[in-house]
């Protein structure tokens, strides 16, 4: 038995979690749309094909076709490198890189977390340190292009060092001493 100030205090903290749970829902799905607006149509038919097991676990012509085109997509981007990448500085091919593998990683979070898909691609591939390591390239290339502008010491090269440094820090949080050759090449 609650009493009517317990019962209204649930109620109270049930409707902020509620608020609080719709909001990282928002929060999640508007990150995942930058890359979701880059995705093959066989990447989308992976999402759509776990999405599918999901409702219909025992569907073997479902797994089938997830392991089929799975592998296909593997083998589309088993040649990942900077070389294919000719447009931009190099920080910025590396975060193109960054963004394939990033899309890879979301087809292995995706399959991952549905049993059946997971049973279906037993093999799935974790890009999570591949991710991490071309973002660190892109880090270093964007910071040591920093430096070079900042040693030209005018304010010209000083605001391609501030652009450097931010591109930089955006690819790793807090790289190395960023954020103080930030603060130098603004003065």
């Amino acid at each position: 038995n609650v009493s009517a100030p317990k019962r209204g205090q649930y109620f109270s903290k049930m409707k902020i979690l509620i608020i609080l749970s719709g909001l990282l829902f928002i929060i999640s799905c508007s990150s995942s749309k930058k890359i979701e607006n880059t995705l093959t149509p066989e990447e989308r038919s992976i999402y759509d094909l776990v999405e599918k097991l999901k409702s219909n676990p025992g569907d073997k012509e479902l797994a089938t076709e997830l392991n089929t085109t799975y592998y296909n997509v593997l083998q589309d981007n088993q040649a990942l490198s900077i070389q294919n990448y000719t447009d931009g500085s190099l920080g910025d091919r590396w975060m193109k890189i960054s963004n394939e593998y990033s899309k890879l990683q979301g087809l292995y979070e995706s399959i991952n977390a549905v049993p059946a898909a997971k049973k279906a691609v037993p093999k799935v591939v974790d890009y999570t340190s591949m991710v991490n390591s071309s973002r660190q390239n892109a880090a270093a290339e964007y910071y040591n292009s920093g430096i070079q502008f900042l040693n030209y010491n005018n304010r010209t090269y000083a605001k391609k060092a501030v652009d450097m440094f931010e591109k930089s820090d955006k690819a790793v949080k807090g790289y190395k001493n960023v954020n103080v050759l930030l603060a130098q090449s603004r003065d």
